[in-house]
C-alpha cells in the first residue's frame, strides 16, 4: 500500500525516476563489492605474496599477473558490452 500512496503523492513520472534511482543504488553497491573494493584487492595480492614467500618461492610476478588477469576480464566484458550494444536493434 506504501507505493501506491506513493505513487499518487508524487505521479507515475516522479515514482519511477525513484524507483530506477533505488534500482542504480542497489547495482553500484552489489558490484562495489566484488569490483571496486581496492583494500580486498591488495590483500588478495598480499596473501599470495606472503604464502610464496613461506614456501620459499619468489612472488615476483604476483602483482602483475594478478592485473593481466583483471585486464582481460575487463577488455572481454567491454567487448561483450559493444558486441550487444551494435546488435540491438
Amino acid at each position: 500500500m506504501q507505493g501506491v500512496r506513493d505513487r499518487r503523492a508524487i505521479g507515475d513520472q516522479g515514482y519511477s525516476q525513484i524507483q530506477g534511482d533505488r534500482m542504480r543504488i542497489l547495482f553500484s553497491q552489489a558490484f562495489d563489492d566484488r569490483s571496486g573494493n581496492v583494500r580486498g584487492k591488495i590483500a588478495a595480492i598480499d596473501n599470495v605474496t606472503r604464502k610464496l614467500m613461506q614456501e620459499g618461492q619468489r612472488p615476483a610476478a604476483v602483482g602483475f599477473l594478478f592485473s593481466l588477469g583483471h585486464s582481460i576480464i575487463v577488455v572481454l566484458a567491454s567487448v561483450a558490452v559493444a558486441a550487444t550494444a551494435t546488435a540491438s536493434p
